[in-house]
């Protein structure tokens, strides 16, 4: 299989420790390029024998990659993912893909038009975890589903990360609210109806912290939360008739997790549920990567495409409800 050069746009401690080796990791995919505003001297020395540039302009006057992998604040992603989608490169971007929902449209549309893939990075959706999920969902039934409660909060950050600084796209909306909140798309085709929602602002931040979301999608009540500057939670509970369903680092897990998901009967007794450990992240680039060459594949990834603008949409609605 020829290999599908990719480049790196932008290179935090996220791209450095997570998604860096999962690019190399990954079969089909090379990593050739970086742009970044760092200085060449600032950058890990594993990186030394890759192109570096300063613009995603110079990377393509070289003519030298396939697809490229954004990873930079959320307020540069709707410029970058134009440059190259108008440059013929395939585009996998960091969650959110844009503040905007017209302008995330407005990528879906153009990439259509040029014949390249847009994808947004909702790794967690690749990861057996989530499978094992709605295959226990499916094989119980969504009729016998009364509750799906989702939460991701946060701890505090330094003072000056990004998710704090407004004019880079930051606060709790862009950053933490999109993995409860697609998890509503992930798993139910039907439409939400009764929806409610709070989001609370800090004024000295500048920036929302801390939100919640209810809706009910046919008999079942979806709700979500999510925070800044909070205890650290990452889960989900699904609550059926006779049980539930108790499912730890739902959206983020170290490679090495596979701790089991936890079904309790309504006396007490428990039983777990296995799943294989992955690396989340590598799973999603093997799935781009097979969208990319399978003549099917653009096809396959409008689940993903709909995922993507059904949360902008609605964190569009939210962000209207706001309390500051």
């Amino acid at each position: 299989m020829k290999e599908i050069n990719i480049a790196l746009i932008g290179v935090g401690a996220h791209a450095l420790k997570t998604v860096i080796p999962a690019i190399n990791n990954c079969d089909g995919l090379k990593l050739v390029a970086l742009v970044t505003s760092k200085k060449i001297n600032c950058l890990d020395k594993s990186l030394a024998h890759l192109a570096i540039y300063e613009s995603i302009a110079d990377l393509l006057n070289d003519n030298l990659v396939d697809a490229s992998y954004i990873s930079s604040p959320v307020d540069a992603h709707y410029q970058q993912c134009k440059l190259l989608i108008e440059g013929g490169v395939h585009v996998l971007c960091e969650k959110k893909m844009c503040v905007d929902y017209k302008k995330t449209e407005e990528l879906f549309l153009l990439a259509e038009k040029k014949g390249v893939l847009l994808q947004e990075a909702l790794a967690y959706i690749h990861h057996p975890q989530f499978k094992k999920i709605k295959r226990c969902i499916k094989s119980i039934g969504k009729n016998n589903l009364q509750f799906v409660n989702a939460k991701f909060t946060v701890p505090s950050f330094d003072d000056d990360n990004i998710r704090y600084i407004p004019k880079l796209g930051g606060g709790a909306l862009n950053d933490v609210a999109i993995y409860p909140l697609s998890l509503l798309f992930s798993l139910f085709n039907e439409s939400f109806k009764e929806q409610s929602s709070i989001v609370i602002y800090d004024k000295e931040k500048g920036i929302d912290i801390k939100g919640s979301f209810t809706c009910r999608v046919d008999g079942v009540i979806f709700s979500a939360q999510w925070a800044f500057d909070s205890s650290y939670t990452n889960c989900v509970e699904f609550v059926f008739h006779d049980h539930q369903l108790i499912v730890d680092r739902s959206f983020s897990k170290p490679l090495t997790y596979n701790t089991p998901i936890v079904k309790k009967d309504t006396i007490g007794n428990i039983e777990y549920i296995n799943y294989q450990k992955a690396d989340q992240f590598e799973l999603m680039l093997k799935y781009f990567v097979n969208s990319i060459i399978e003549p099917t594949g653009f096809k396959e990834q409008l689940n993903i495409k709909k995922i993507s603008l059904s949360v902008a949409q609605l964190l569009k609605e939210i962000n209207h409800v706001a309390c500051y």
